[in-house]
């Protein structure tokens, strides 16, 4: 009852051949349930167990045809895609051609007009355009420079039709772009390429490629360039272990991301590298910011100030007592915490029999907690033993 056609790869399936063989299989099962339905003899639990294998089969059948309908629906959205693809480079191509320079059709077996020389009498003719390659040079007239055209492929014509001739006007002829129907190397600009990210098509000339080949969409290079600033591991964003050219992807980066990777490319490249000693900033120190062994950091994290200093002070000397710290208290409490604000914490506990909250992680301690001895800091055992 069941058949190998499952095990191959849908797409490259027959979907009416499935459909027929899903039909088939599910025919049968069904026939077999009505038999089983039918027929009444002492077995009974080996009936019950048939029945339960078949109503799972029946059910595993009309589970893959509904797979068979959506695998057909996604092929018809894909075809529909193709022919929407193919439109949208028409369109491109229209549009492209249509924004050219003025320029008309050539009758056929007829050469285009040649542009008259000054100085050069109106008898004199100029030597013709043949069907030779875009490379070679047209004459030019006494000092006046070359400079390179563009050519762009066109599509084929029939025989009898030439190329689109821009109207001879010597003072633009050169800086016009040049249309003709040969064939050149050069892709033209409505070509698609495939992200190698996020697999999606874009036009080529907003892509980014790689010395690997390799193209990535504007969107997964701004991607990328987030995560490298996220995971040193991962700066420069690269490709095969080759570096991205992102400077070609410059103009459609946040400028506030692209000075945070020019800072990072400084980090990257330092090999004596100083960060903030702030835990909570850890910033790092631009060299230009470094004089001898010491660094400002240009963070503006919270730094003591006097009221800062006051109200830690009255914290600390209102503890464990009944009623509010005499100003002199506070006073030599101030003076305690200048002199001993850049504490180390070096082993200086002592264990008090209070309940307190921890002023590192803020959990409660019912039954004791530990103190420092140079700076009154108050923390919980884990606390002191592992960030102190």
């Amino acid at each position: 009852m069941t058949s190998n056609i499952f095990t191959k790869d849908p797409n490259a399936t027959d979907l009416e051949t499935a459909d027929l063989v899903l039909q088939t299989s599910l025919q049968e099962v069904e026939e077999a349930l009505r038999s089983l339905d039918r027929d009444v003899n002492d077995g009974r639990a080996q009936v019950r167990d048939e029945k339960l294998a078949l109503l799972h089969w029946r059910a595993e059948l009309r589970g893959r045809m509904r797979s068979q309908q959506d695998l057909r629906a996604a092929l018809q959205i894909s075809r529909e895609s193709r022919l929407d693809q193919a439109a949208i480079l028409q369109d491109i191509h229209d549009r492209e051609v249509n924004e050219a320079p003025a320029a008309h059709v050539q009758p056929a077996g007829r050469a285009p007009p040649q542009p008259q020389v000054p100085g050069q009498p109106q008898g004199t003719r100029q030597p013709q355009a043949s069907s030779q390659p875009p490379a070679t040079r047209q004459p030019q007239a006494p000092g006046q420079l070359q400079e390179p055209q563009l050519q762009e492929p066109q599509p084929q014509q029939s025989r009898g039709t030439s190329g689109l001739i821009p109207h001879p006007n010597v003072q633009t002829q050169n800086r016009k772009r040049v249309y003709t129907t040969t064939t050149v190397t050069v892709p033209p600009a409505g070509v698609l390429r495939e992200c190698v990210a996020c697999s999606e098509s874009y036009p080529e000339s907003g892509m980014i490629r790689n010395s690997c080949s390799h193209v990535y969409c504007q969107g997964c290079v701004t991607h990328l360039l987030q995560n490298s600033l996220a995971d040193e591991s991962l700066f420069p964003p690269r490709c095969c272990r080759l570096p991205l050219p992102l400077e070609a992807a410059r103009g459609v980066i946040d400028a506030d991301l692209w000075a945070r990777f020019e800072e990072k490319k400084i980090e990257h490249g330092d090999k004596h590298r100083t960060y903030c000693s702030d835990p909570a900033c850890s910033r790092y120190i631009l060299p230009s910011h470094v004089r001898g062994t010491i660094g400002t950091c240009r963070c503006e994290c919270a730094h003591w100030d006097e009221a800062m200093l006051q109200e830690r002070a009255e914290l600390i000397a209102a503890r464990n007592q009944p009623a509010p710290p005499a100003p002199q208290v506070v006073e030599q409490t101030v003076q305690f915490l200048i002199e001993q604000h850049d504490c180390y914490h070096d082993g200086a506990w002592k264990k008090l029999g209070i309940s307190a909250e921890c002023e590192e992680c803020g959990d409660l301690m019912p039954d004791y907690i530990f103190e420092c001895r140079h700076c009154g800091l108050q923390a919980c055992n884990s606390c002191q033993i592992h960030r102190f």
